[in-house]
């Protein structure tokens, strides 16, 4: 079996796919890997994996998308696989219309999310279009959750008989032993917290994610306002970046700056920030299967977040989290507070959401899920 993935970004590629191309190499895969990686990227995959890189550009480019196409239909004329799986909607839309091009025999599109869900006007039917016709040209779409799911057939996109989600949903899984703090948390707890200028006895809310609108960092600062409006002693930590993609407003850049009780942390290893915080916030408004709730919920945190598409799917409200309508700074404030003041429901939320990553989302279960897919989709064509 040959195997051709295909991604938009390299940190895509190096955060939900390395050790996954692995483990599909081990099972006796050959898989091969393309991204716009640069050389010193190339070196982080597993020696059995090819890696070929073709720049993808994220946002619309009319002559570079057409150059990227190029290259990819001759790499993938040239590697002659059995299956492409691409995913995230640039390298999506151009590397199902190079498998089809190429016939490849399973074309499988995994859709990670519907950008058009945080968009408008022409822009937002440019998008929807592209996942359109990268669903056409697919032999098989996998949405990563249910009401992804949902939300591609309501919106007309794709025809029921070709989507599925495979198990109880999700692209990659999680190694959740690799946030589960074990006898080290009160130490990790205390450290991170020295050098963050927290006490120790403070309640802390943590942000794990990309810096954009889309993430909901406007309704979090504003949210943060209420919540210290209640509980004068409380903290917020936002581990990331901002981007210039959906950017967050000065406004909102200026209050981050401003406020003392809010912590910025560049992006680093998440872990030691969610062991160190009380309650993990997702204020997003879409997603596909947001990764960051099950982070939290391995290092012993509920989460509260927006009831948006995916992240309906990976917090369960009101058994490993919380969750309120879109865009509801009041109650999103409410239930931060209401966790920072109950502890034994935090600690009971926060262990159903350990339990159920465990049974449900573990990195082999997903893999294998993958594994069975490709394997009947090639005997059906074979």
């Amino acid at each position: 079996m040959k195997l051709l993935y295909i991604v938009t970004h390299p940190i895509t590629a190096e955060k939900k796919l390395t050790d996954q191309l692995e483990y599909m190499s081990k099972m006796g895969i050959s898989v091969s890997i393309v991204s716009g990686f640069e050389k010193n990227q190339e070196n982080k995959f597993a020696n059995e994996v090819q890696v070929f890189s073709i720049p993808f550009s994220r946002e619309i480019s009319i002559f570079r998308d057409l150059f990227s196409l190029f290259k990819t239909i001759l790499l993938v004329r040239r590697l002659s696989p059995d299956i492409v799986n691409a995913s995230t909607p640039k390298s999506g839309l151009i590397g199902m219309i190079a498998a089809w091009i190429n016939r490849v025999p399973c074309r499988i599109y995994v859709l990670r999310g519907l950008r058009h869900e945080t968009l408008h006007g022409l822009k937002r039917w440019i998008v929807k279009s592209m996942e359109r016709l990268s669903s056409l040209c697919a032999t098989r779409v996998v949405a990563v959750s249910s009401s992804l799911q949902s939300a591609l057939i309501e919106d007309g996109i794709c025809q029921l008989s070709k989507v599925l989600v495979l198990g109880s949903g999700s692209s990659n899984g999680l190694n959740y032993q690799l946030f589960d703090p074990g006898n080290k948390k009160l130490e990790i707890r205390s450290r991170i917290r020295d050098q963050l200028s927290i006490p120790n006895e403070d309640p802390v809310a943590v942000f794990v994610g990309r810096f954009t609108r889309d993430k909901g960092i406007v309704e979090l600062v504003e949210a943060f306002d209420e919540v210290l409006a209640t509980v004068p002693n409380a903290w917020l930590v936002l581990v990331g970046e901002y981007e210039s993609g959906d950017p967050v407003p000065i406004e909102s850049k200026e209050k981050i700056f401003k406020n003392p009780k809010i912590k910025v942390v560049p992006f680093s290893p998440p872990r030691d920030y969610l062991v160190a915080a009380d309650v993990f916030v997702l204020p997003s408004f879409r997603e596909g299967f947001p990764v960051a709730p099950l982070e939290a919920a391995a290092a012993g945190l509920p989460t509260v977040g927006f009831a948006c598409t995916g992240s309906v799917d990976a917090i369960l409200d009101g058994e490993t989290g919380l969750l309120v309508p879109v865009g509801d700074t009041k109650q999103l404030a409410g239930c931060v507070v209401l966790y920072f003041r109950d502890k034994a429901l935090r600690d009971r939320h926060a262990e159903a959401a350990k339990k159920r990553v465990i049974d449900c989302f573990s990195q082999q279960t997903v893999w294998d899920n993958l594994i069975g897919l490709y394997t009947k989709e090639l005997n059906a064509v074979t």
